[in-house]
Order: C-alpha cells, then structure tokens, then sequence
C-alpha cells in the first residue's frame, strides 16, 4: 500500500480527505497537516486553513471528483464521507446509496488510476446486531439501508482498488459543527441541564475519531489491506457511555436516565449489539486498543486543549 506521504518525482504526494466538514474528516485534516500536504473534499461549504488545498466537491459529481484527483494526484484518499442520517438514507435509499457506495466507486477507481490507496472508513452497522463481539470474518447482515449502503461502499473500494483498506468504526469526539456525534450530544444536553437517555439494551465499541487517525497512520505504514475493526478494548451499553461522559466532564450523572430502543418509534430498524473485536488489528499493528473510559479522557483533555475551536475553522 502507498504510504500516507510519498514522494513521487522529489515531491511529497498529499493525503486527500473526503467529508472534511464532518466529524471524522475535520479532525483527520487538522491532524494530517501537521505531517503531510493535505487535499480536504467537504460539501455543501468547507472554509479555507492554511496548508490545506481545500475542494468543495459534490462527491455524486463523478466528473469534478475525478478532476480533484487527476489535479491533485494524492498519495492516499482517506474516505471518510458519508450520508450517516441513518432514517434519511430509510426514506431516501437512492441518495443514500449514491453517496455511501457510488460515490466510493468512482474515488476508488480515480485512486488507482493515479496510483494511490484508498482508506474506506466503514461501519459496525454492517452487522446484525445478534451475534457480537464480530471478528473480520463474521458475516453480514445490514437491517437497514444505511448498513446495506456502506457495505456495497466496502465492496466497491476493495473491487476498484488493490490497495484498499476497509477499517469499521463506531466514532465519538468533537465535529465542526458542533452537534455531530453521540458524546457532542450528551454533553450538551447535560450542560443545558435536560435530560439524556441512555438504553442499556444497545452494545457498541466506539473508538474516537483520534484513535482511527492513529490507526489509520500505523496501517499505512504496516501495508496493512483489506477488512479492520477498530474498536475499544471492551464493550459498553450506550446508557454506560452516557454516565461515563457525565462523570469525566463533571456533570450530573442523575440526569441520565435508563431507557430500551425498543420503546423508541424509528423510521429504521437498528441493530441492538455490534460490538466489534479489535483483536486482528491489534496483532497486525502490535498495539493494544484503548478503553472507552480512555477515549472519554481524550475527548475531554482535547475540548480543553482547543480542539473545538479549531475544528470551527473548517465550516467558517
């Protein structure tokens, strides 16, 4: 696999980053520049940054993706764009697979055409929900259009592109908009003093969005391909990373209160347990994964440090 930085005729070959206005993608792009020329894809607005060539691109606008790429010429795409509204790709199932898996297509084929990997940052929302922890090789089984849309975005990254990588993730940490993610949510909704809900009936492995750009550092650098999870050490229920939150940031951990999904009207089934196992990559990397209470420390530690500030930059 290419490198994250490569030189290509005496010149560093950029990293490009899709979805740089989104949670993942804008941390990504603050986190890579300091290594490397960054290319940053963001829609429907995207501010400039210093060091950054910023493309505001449509990514179903398969002419002006694949004149990004051919102008830019990157080293490695990091895919992180998606439609992730999981009861808006239930009603709009046509945008949702135009973006979640037309769209990685056509960046996978522009990739190799210029000689570059491809990192696809995909879901534990692939899985069922019934048989967790999952290992790389268990099966399938998306339950709704959303699940159904990444996985053919897995499919067409690792069919257009030889050096893909596919890493499946369950992210939390801070956005540039502010309201992006589960932990944004809870925070803010404790902070306002309202109440948040927690299901003890819903398992997951969330990892933040710093955690997958170390990963994804050390992949490339190992030449590593094909299917990863990446994912905490152990699992947790949603209403325990609720609490966890409430209790690193100093609020009221009375103010999370227990609840089931199944009392929940969604226009999209989800999946109860996916937790992911991170056993293969950590043998792969020689790197143990963290706790969730290690990524609530981080999430912490980087709102003080500034890091919601900066990522402000990117939206203007």
């Amino acid at each position: 696999m290419t490198e994250p930085v490569e030189r290509a005729g005496g010149n560093r070959r950029p990293v490009m980053v899709t979805g740089a206005s989104g949670m993942l993608g804008g941390n990504l792009t603050l986190d890579f520049v300091r290594r490397a020329p960054v290319v940053a894809m963001g829609w429907p607005r995207i501010a400039s940054l210093p060091g950054v060539d910023m493309a505001c691109v449509d990514l179903r606008d398969e002419s002006a993706v694949a004149a990004v790429m051919r102008r830019t010429s990157p080293g490695t795409v990091i895919h992180c764009a998606a439609l992730t509204d999981v009861d808006l790709c239930e009603r709009d199932p046509v945008n949702a697979f135009a973006v979640n898996a037309q769209a990685t297509r056509v960046l996978g084929r522009e990739a190799a055409a210029v000689g570059a990997g491809i990192v696809f940052i995909s879901t534990d929302s692939v899985f069922a929900g019934d048989r967790a922890p999952y290992d790389e090789g268990a099966a399938p089984g998306p339950v709704n259009v959303y699940a159904a849309s990444k996985l053919e975005g897995e499919q067409a990254a690792l069919a257009t592109n030889p050096d893909a990588l596919v890493l499946r993730v369950n992210i939390f940490g801070w956005s540039p908009s502010g309201s992006h993610g589960l932990a944004e949510w809870i925070v803010g909704r404790l902070r306002r003093g309202a109440e948040v809900t927690g299901y003890g009936d819903v398992l997951f492995a969330p990892i933040t969005v710093w955690e997958v750009g170390r990963v994804i550092v050390a992949a490339l650098g190992s030449g590593l391909r094909g299917i990863y999870h990446v994912a905490c050490d152990e699992g947790s229920s949603k209403l325990d990373f609720a609490k966890a939150v409430a209790r690193e940031f100093d609020l009221s951990e009375e103010l999370v209160t227990e609840s089931s999904v199944d009392r929940v009207t969604m226009a999209a089934r989800r999946p109860k347990d996916t937790r992911l196992s991170p056993l293969r990559l950590s043998r792969a990397l020689g790197r143990e994964p963290p706790s969730m209470l290690d990524g609530v420390r981080e999430l912490r530690r980087l709102e003080l440090e500034g890091r919601r500030d900066s990522l402000r930059m990117l939206v203007g």
